[in-house]
Parts: C-alpha cells; sequence; structure tokens
C-alpha cells in the first residue's frame, strides 16, 4: 500500500463509523422494515425453528431454559408456555401494525380489529383468548445465539401488553428485536389465513418460503424443527404427507416427494427476488452455497 492509500485509511474509517451509526439511529427511531399491505414479514430465525411450533389444543407447557430445535446457525433457548401457529399469527399482525412507526410511539388497536385480521371470531371466548395469548408473548424469554455463541437477542416478543375494558390493546415494540430483521421473510396473508386450522401446513408454508431453493431435509429433522408434540414418527410421517399435498394443491408449492431414505423433496415456488436470486447462481455470479439474505418476498 503506498503513502497515499495510508493517508485515505483514517476517512475511510470515519465514513464507516458514520454509516454506522446513521443505520443504528434508523433502527432505532423506525426499528421495523416496512412492506406491503398484504404481506407480512418476519425474522427467518422465528420461520425455520420448533419456537412457534405445531402444538395440540388444549393448556401449554410451561418450559424453562428449553433448547429449540432450529436450522443452523443461530441456536436458541426458550422460557414460558409453548407457542404454535396460533401464536405465530397474532405476532405477524402486530409486527405488521408495527412497521414504518417511530420506536417510542406506542401500538395501540381495537383487539376485535386484531382477531378478525387473523381470521378470528369477535365473541367473548376469543376476547379472553387473545389476552391470553398477548401475556404470553409479553411473559416469555427467548435467546438467539449465532454460531459462535454471542446473544443476538434476549426477551420477549413484544412489552407492555395490555387490553382495556373497551376492547383496545397496545403494546410497545421491542427494538432490540431489530437485529433478527437482517435476515427476513415475507408471506402473503391470504396464503397462510386460508391455511386455517392446519398447524403442520402453516409451518411448512412459512419454512419454505424462506427459501429460494429448499434442500431436501430427513422426516426426522422436520419433525424436530416444526415443534410437534406427537412422538410416532409413523404417525408424522403421514400428517406430513397430507400437510404437504394440501400446500400443493393450493398452489404454495410447485411438487414434493419423500423418497426411500426418508428425505423430503420439496420444489417450491419461488418469489420474484428469490428467481432473479437463482438465476444469478445458475448463471455463476453467486456461489452455489446458500448466503445470507435480507429478504425473500414469500
Amino acid at each position: 500500500m503506498s503513502s497515499g492509500d495510508s493517508g485515505l485509511l483514517p476517512y475511510i474509517s470515519d465514513g464507516l463509523d458514520r454509516l454506522k451509526r446513521e443505520s443504528q439511529e434508523r433502527a432505532r427511531v423506525e426499528p421495523l422494515p416496512t412492506w406491503s399491505e398484504h404481506l407480512r414479514g418476519a425474522p427467518n430465525a422465528l420461520l425455520r425453528s420448533a419456537l412457534f411450533g405445531v402444538q395440540r389444543r388444549g393448556r401449554r407447557r410451561y418450559v424453562k431454559g428449553m433448547t429449540i430445535p432450529s436450522q443452523r446457525p443461530l441456536t436458541m433457548t426458550y422460557t414460558g408456555e409453548r407457542l404454535d401457529q396460533a401464536d405465530l399469527d397474532i405476532l405477524l399482525q402486530i409486527l405488521h401494525y408495527a412497521r414504518g412507526k417511530r420506536a417510542e410511539e406506542p401500538i395501540v388497536f381495537a383487539t376485535g380489529r386484531l382477531l378478525g385480521d387473523i381470521g378470528r371470531c369477535n365473541g367473548r371466548s376469543d376476547y379472553l383468548w387473545i389476552r391470553g395469548r398477548l401475556e404470553a408473548l409479553s411473559a416469555c424469554t427467548f435467546v438467539v445465539s449465532d454460531d459462535r455463541g454471542n446473544r443476538i437477542y434476549t426477551g420477549p416478543f413484544i412489552s407492555g401488553a395490555q387490553s382495556d375494558r373497551e376492547g383496545r390493546s397496545a403494546f410497545q415494540f421491542n427494538t432490540l428485536l431489530r437485529p433478527l430483521f437482517e435476515n427476513y421473510t415475507l408471506i402473503r396473508w391470504d396464503d397462510r389465513l386460508e391455511l386455517k386450522g392446519k398447524q403442520l401446513a402453516k409451518w411448512l408454508h412459512a419454512y419454505f418460503v424462506t427459501h429460494a431453493l429448499a434442500h431436501p431435509l430427513k422426516v426426522t429433522t422436520l419433525m424436530a424443527w416444526c415443534g410437534t408434540d406427537g412422538k410416532s414418527l409413523k404417525e408424522f410421517r403421514r400428517q406430513l404427507r397430507n400437510a404437504l399435498g394440501t400446500l400443493q394443491q393450493r398452489g404454495h408449492i410447485q411438487s414434493y416427494f419423500i423418497d426411500g431414505t426418508d428425505l423430503v423433496h420439496v420444489r417450491g415456488i419461488p418469489s420474484a427476488s428469490q428467481a432473479k436470486h437463482l438465476m444469478r447462481k445458475l448463471s455463476g455470479q453467486l456461489p452455489l452455497a446458500e448466503p445470507a439474505r435480507r429478504e425473500n418476498a414469500g
């Protein structure tokens, strides 16, 4: 390096520091990215794990420091009531309300609107149910760490969740969640809502839209990652075939098959951005290894 080049280093360093400060300030003021009305955004870490699992109806099991099965390189532990796909619906909709808001701005909405937006009714039992789920999302603690053991996030999903007698709910967005949105996916909301009551199909749909090209996975791997509370591999394999069949029938995936070694092969339907990404891979502009992505429009 020449003496002239070395003289530029302080200016380059100052410029990088300034960009970092500006990025941190934007994240503080507007903690979430923005997306269209018909989409919902979520960090891939949430969609590629058993954090929001496939749970039977009934009383939720409380766990403490539970290791959550998930796709590498991230690792997670969780304390609180076990969460399912209905809880993910609630979180996706709350994040949708929060997009474009300033970090310090409370998010206030009609509880009935939230119920309607996630495809639920507005009866008394529904209000009691949503209040309990909001409390669970704000009372839990999950820890996300990278492959070197560094903690990326520790805390609940939302803070200050509350409901009043006039049917309004409010919460404060947890700005510490922002780093998880460095790698996130956009889900078509109508596609998810039409899978109402089909928890495994919902989990599979959310998982596969996070991939431009999904690698084959063992049935046992999907069983662990989806967080099912079932014990029988034979029964899960049957449920998996039914769920994938539903996704194929409704046009959410192109095809699937389970080979003789119990590997599940799924051919998804790439979004426009994913298709462009795949074309760049095939043309040799990108390595074949899966890179980190900021966004996938599912």
